[in-house]
């Protein structure tokens, strides 16, 4: 039996990260966001927004990673709108404490 080897360039490695983390960050600011709307004292409230401060962090440093191109910059841009709308978040979370 042959031995499948990895063929993932590491430009294709990179996108699957930032594909990764961006999913990651965007299911925890929707988290966040709800939690924010039921009960804003809820004590998951630190804890969603440690990790999407931790996710949005790693989203940033991936991306500083890509080269030129339209397609990179979009990239960038999406990354940049969920910074901030995680900023939003912390600042309503900090006003109802």
């Amino acid at each position: 039996m042959q031995e499948l080897r990895d063929t993932t360039t590491p430009r294709q490695a990179l996108y699957r990260e930032i594909a990764g983390v961006e999913h990651a960050l965007r299911e925890t600011l929707e988290m966040l966001s709800a939690r924010l709307r039921a009960d804003r004292k809820h004590l998951d409230i630190a804890n969603l927004i440690a990790r999407a401060q931790a996710l949005s962090a790693q989203l940033s440093g991936a991306v500083n990673l890509l080269g030129p191109g339209a397609d990179e910059d979009a990239t960038r841009a999406v990354a940049q709108g969920l910074a901030g709308w995680l900023g939003e978040l912390a600042r309503e979370a900090s006003r109802s404490r």
